[in-house]
């Protein structure tokens, strides 16, 4: 019967305590939500246009001693974003 009641109280101090951590976890995680949804972004960030490049290899055909060689080259292609 000791045995018992010693789980019994285990298992509520237990439960107690992750029911008291619960809240103040939860607390904690939507102040940090809060100040990030308010959160200013770095002067960096979707404020202006940028280029943006990308290295693209190309190839083109020569025809050599009669036979067909393919010369691989790279160029720059370029967007505004």
């Amino acid at each position: 019967m000791r045995k018992l009641f010693l789980a019994f109280a285990g298992v509520m101090m237990i439960a107690g305590s992750s029911l008291v951590a619960a809240p103040a976890m939860a607390a904690s995680t939507g102040y940090h939500q809060v100040q990030q949804r308010h959160h200013q972004r770095p002067h960096y960030q979707n404020r202006h246009h940028r280029k943006v490049c990308r290295t693209v290899v190309r190839k083109k055909v020569v025809w050599r001693h009669h036979r067909r060689h393919v010369v691989p080259y790279k160029t720059r292609i370029c967007s505004w974003r």
